[in-house]
């Protein structure tokens, strides 16, 4: 048995319990440490290799079975395949894994549809603050962080302004990914760079405003996949870390 692959779990504290355990071992299955196949030792050398007691590990076995991170069978315990361990990851640990294209596709699909729902739906309070979001942006040109933050927050707005609880609560989910996102797509532009993002989102506004649905959600997609062809443009597969 090679103890190399579970150093990270090795240790001295008797009072560890099954639900620290097998969290350790769903971080390390999640970032490839332990690969999808892998079959950890038999029991007896396993306890006595981590320092728990077999009913510790088969508690931790258990939890990590229900949430799709490990099979068990008379083979032995092994490393569920990738779709597997995919199809069960709780919702703010896939927002956690996924990159540039996964956020970007979900964009084009669910915020062209925001857009085109607040247009519809915004009453006056939804445009002011939609307004006040695109003023603090114009007083944020050049200053790539509170920009960034400005232009979540007119997203999140729009949302809002959707009235559709479903919609808002899942671009809360992925906010702080869409506030690096879009630091990085500014930090090294010029200017003129943050006065189009401006421009583009004002243009939705004034869809919004016009009441003009299609129109919204058109102009949404544009200044999305403008963004989403930039970046791959510029950077090609690099485009997808953080």
């Amino acid at each position: 048995m090679e103890t190399a692959h579970y150093a990270k779990l090795i240790q001295t504290d008797a009072g560890r319990s099954a639900d620290q355990l097998a969290e350790g071992i769903r971080q390390m299955i999640l970032a490839g440490e332990l690969p999808p196949g892998h079959r950890f030792p038999n029991e007896p050398q396993f306890c006595a290799l981590l320092g728990v007691g077999r009913s510790t590990l088969r508690e931790a076995y258990r939890s990590l079975e229900a949430m799709g991170c490990i099979t068990r069978s008379r083979r032995g315990t092994e490393v569920a395949d990738a779709g597997r361990i995919e199809a069960a990851l709780p919702f703010p640990t896939a927002v956690a894994m996924a990159d540039f294209q996964d956020v970007m596709e979900f964009r084009l699909i669910v915020e062209t549809e925001i857009a085109a729902l607040a247009a519809m739906r915004a009453t006056a309070a939804d445009l002011e603050r939609l307004r006040d979001c695109l003023q603090e942006m114009a007083t944020q040109v050049g200053h790539p962080w509170p920009f960034s933050l400005a232009d979540t927050r007119f997203h999140l707005e729009a949302a809002a302004a959707s009235h559709n609880r479903f919609l808002l609560q899942l671009l809360r989910s992925v906010q702080d990914w869409y506030n690096m996102l879009i630091l990085h797509a500014v930090e090294k532009e010029p200017e003129s760079a943050y006065q189009a993002a401006l421009d583009a989102h004002r243009e939705v506004y004034t869809q919004i405003l016009s009441r003009d649905a299609d129109a919204a959600r058109a102009c949404m997609h544009a200044r999305l996949l403008e963004r989403y062809r930039h970046r791959m443009a510029v950077e090609g597969p690099q485009a997808g870390e953080r």
